[in-house]
């Protein structure tokens, strides 16, 4: 990539954002914003189990 095609910082963070948005089926996703920037995202994901397909 040259340098005039390198990414700004708010492409990176919509890229890195719709990444953990994708990754997950059932959860959420946080965004830590400090001086109008993302400064850290968090993923949180639920698994849900159907216990009754194992105890019938």
């Amino acid at each position: 990539m040259s340098e005039r095609e390198q990414k700004t910082p708010i492409a990176i963070s919509e890229e890195k954002v719709l990444e953990a948005i994708r990754s997950i089926k059932f959860g959420t996703v946080t965004l830590t914003i400090q001086n109008n920037k993302v400064v850290q995202i968090d993923k949180t994901e639920k698994v849900r189990l159907d216990l009754k397909k194992w105890n019938p």
